[in-house]
Parts: structure tokens; sequence; C-alpha cells
């Protein structure tokens, strides 16, 4: 009887052993597709398969689905680092929208919301004491005030440009900065979070923070940021002259260097439409105006910085007694600003670009392996301007294809989106390179592009 139990072990050993010979990586494949209880008890097997097992539930997580049931109920769920935040919403979605849910799983990383609060006045927005409240959550849970990234969701009703100067000053480059410019805002905060009284919601940022306290064994996450770009600057560089704030909107005068007269009513619309042709113009889906800023910036009692910024405000050709307005305010009387109309030619190239880049990068990550280094990409979400869905580019799946022809059969999700947030190089971003100090402009809130956030998980090498 001993003798056959002897024998029957060797027999599940050698078994065990052959399955190893398959390699790391098929075995990986295997074990990770057994239902909870067999992974459990595969991960007593050996000690190979153990750290198989402990491998795959410490690597991170990105799960995507998309329902278009027009009665389905729906919570979208974030999770993240073991935290979970959920939206519940009363819209019933008509046969025409979708409800997509994206979960994820980001070890060594915290997650956290913060809200940036409303209230009337003429300082509405709390920027200061959002980008503190970002700093005290960064330092609460990492070894810096700075996250490792943002995800900024804006109401539409409220004017993101103010937060993002501040952002811009407050964090390094290194810090990613990724969102929607305009959304509808349904979230759950903390119970300890104080509302001031009499204020609203005007935005919510997600951060991602390093966390102080990851456990041995655990790798790094990477974030890899892309933006294709979707306007092309028409005709002369023009001067504000004059402006006339009406709240959510600006109305102004201009010059331009050629022509010593003021522009006054609509008489620069049609000096732009001399120059570049109505055709040109009226093709265009969206017309917006570029102007750079220079703007002190600071947190607090900090010390101010002088920075400049190139930002984009959606033109309005209505009204006869001055400029038609754009959206938005915090222009100022000498700021230069150029006209900007959506074109498919950079949207196509640019998305060629990235599709590019994320070539180099799957090509980096291959070579890594070679080395023993793993990394791979394990997700991604797209922010798609809505002016650049349906056939725009040609095809519905334009704003995928990118990731999906670079890693088939990875989480990619998106969304659509009125104004894509990314910081960037005005100069680099939108090839207008031909002034030195274009590439000391940032831009941050983009129309008509598309902004691809790409994760990666970087394993731990093993000590030797």
């Amino acid at each position: 009887m001993e003798r056959a139990a002897v024998e029957n072990l060797d027999f599940f050993r050698r078994i065990i052993y052959g399955i190893d010979d398959l390699g790391e990586a098929v075995i990986r494949n295997i074990l990770s597709r057994l239902p909870a209880k067999s992974f459990a008890s595969a991960a007593c097997v050996s000690r190979l398969w153990n750290t198989i097992c402990n491998s795959i539930l410490s690597s991170p997580k990105l799960s995507s689905a998309v329902s278009f049931n027009p009665s389905l109920e729906v919570q979208w769920v974030l999770s993240a680092a073991k935290k979970k935040y959920s939206w519940p919403t009363d819209t019933q979605p008509t046969a025409t929208c979708g409800m997509i849910l994206t979960v994820g799983f980001l070890p060594g990383l915290k997650v956290h919301l913060v809200p940036l609060f409303q209230s009337e006045g003429p300082q509405s927005l709390s920027v200061d004491k959002f980008v503190m409240d970002i700093r005290e959550v960064a330092s609460a849970f990492s070894h810096s005030s700075s996250p490792a990234g943002i995800m900024l969701f804006a109401d539409r009703k409220t004017n993101i440009l103010p937060v993002l100067q501040k952002t811009e000053y407050a964090f390094p480059k290194d810090t990613f900065i990724v969102g929607d410019g305009g959304s509808e805002l349904i979230f759950r905060i903390s119970e300890t979070t104080t509302v001031p009284p009499d204020s609203t919601f005007a935005a919510v940022a997600l951060l991602f923070t390093r966390d102080i306290n990851k456990p041995l064994g655990i790798g790094e996450i990477q974030f890899h940021v892309m933006l294709s770009t979707g306007v092309t600057a028409v005709g002369p560089v023009y001067k504000i002259l004059s402006v006339e704030d009406h709240g959510t909107s600006t109305c102004f005068t201009a010059t331009r260097d050629t022509i010593p007269e003021p522009f006054e009513g609509e008489a620069i619309l049609h000096d732009i439409l001399d120059e570049v042709g109505e055709d040109i113009m009226f093709a265009a889906k969206a017309t917006y105006i570029g102007v750079t800023k220079s703007r002190s910036c600071s947190v607090g009692t900090e010390r101010a910085k002088l920075m400049q910024f190139h930002e984009f405000h959606k033109f309005e050709p209505v009204g006869d007694e001055a400029l038609p307005p754009v959206r938005s305010v915090g222009i100022n009387s000498g700021d230069p600003f150029r006209f900007y109309i959506s074109d498919k030619d950079p949207a196509l190239s640019t998305t060629y670009n990235i599709l590019y880049m994320l070539m180099d990068l799957k090509e980096d990550f291959n070579n890594r392996i070679k080395k023993h280094e793993k990394a791979e990409v394990f997700g991604g979400i797209v922010f798609c301007c809505g002016g650049r869905g349906g056939n725009y580019l040609g095809s519905p799946d334009y704003a995928s294809f990118p990731f999906v022809d670079n890693f088939p059969g990875v989480t990619f999700a998106g969304t659509h989106t009125s104004a894509e947030i990314a910081r960037g190089c005005f100069g680099y971003l939108y090839g207008e390179s031909d002034q030195e100090n274009n590439f000391d402009i940032h831009c941050n809130l983009h129309p008509y592009g598309a902004l691809y956030l790409v994760m990666s998980y970087h394993c731990p090498i093993p000590e030797r």
C-alpha cells in the first residue's frame, strides 16, 4: 500500500514538473483563467506556482463594459487600490445612448477623490483650496505633495481654464493631468469632506498617488499621455484692444499690425473671411480663437510666477455691436490671438503619430523582456472630442485603432468629451515653432482632440 502511494505521488510530481517545462508564461496564462477555489488550490501545488499566483494577484487590472439597454439601471463604479466610488444616476439612457463601466485595480497606488467647490461672488471658484487639498492628500499617502497623476472632470458650466493655470504652476511636469473639460458630474464624496455653505461642485479630481506603504514584490505603474490635435491656425495674428465681459462670455475689439485702425463690430469677422476664404471658414465644424496669455500664478501666499498659456475659446458668430463673443472669460487687453478651425488633416496625421509612438513603446517593452525585465501595457483610456465621432475621420473606430492595433486583447475604454484636458507644450503640440518662446507656452485644454492615457506595469526586478 505504501509503495503504491509513493508511486502515485511520483506520478503527480512528474505531471507537475512536465507542466513546469511549458514555461512560466504559459503556466501564468493557465492559472489566471482558473476559478477562485481552483486558483487557491493551485497556489499550494509548488513554490513556483505559488510565486506565479501571487504575481497574478498583485498585477494591475483594468476591465470595461458597455451596455445600450435603454431600461438598464446603472451605477458607474471606478475601483482602484481597494477603494470604490459609486455614481448612482437617475438618468434613464435612450436607445441611442450607452453606459460605460470601467473597473480597475492599481497596486502600489492610492486613489482619492477631491472636489472643487464653487460659490457665488467674483472669486467663486475655490481654486487655491482645491490645489492645497490635492497636496494634502498626496502628502498623506506618498513621499511627495505632488500625486503621480490627476484625472480631472469639470462641470459643463465651469470655466476650467483658471484651474488648469493653477495646477500647471503647482505640480511638476511628471504629474500627468488629463480629463474632460465639460461633463455631467454625478459622484459620491467621503463623509468626512466638509462642503462649504451655499456651494456647488464645479469639478472633481481623481488622484493617483504612490503608496508610501507599498508592499514588497509590487512593481511600478507608469502612465503615458499622448494627444492627437484637431485644429489648424488660419489668418494673421491679432491683438485684443478692448474687452467687454458678459459673465460667461467675452466680447472684444482687436487690431493687427498691418492695419492701424481697430476692428469694431463684425469687421474682424469680415477680415478673417477675406484673408482665409468663406468656403474654408464655413466648411469647418467649429471655430475657435487661440489666445496667448501672460499671467501671474501663485497658490495661497506662495511667491507668484509669471507664466504663459495658450488657451482656446469657442467662437460664436452672433451679435453686431462688438466682435461676436467667445465662450468663457479671462481674456485681457493686449493678448495676441489667432483664429483656429477644426481640421481633419492634423487629426489624421497626429492619430498616426500616436500609432507609431505606441509601436515604439511596444518594441521597447519587447526588448526589455529579452533582458528579463518584465513590462507590459495593461490598459488604456481615450478622451475623444464628440465632434470627431462617427465617420468624421472616415471610420467610427479611428479613435481606437492606434491602441487596439498595437495591444489587441488589452482593455481599452473611452468617452466622448467637450474639451480634452492634457498638459503640453504649445509649440510642440501644434507645430507652431516659428518663435522660440512658443516652447515655453503651456497649453492644457484642447479642442477637437483625442487624448490617450496608456497604463503600463513594470514588474520588480528579482534579487540575485
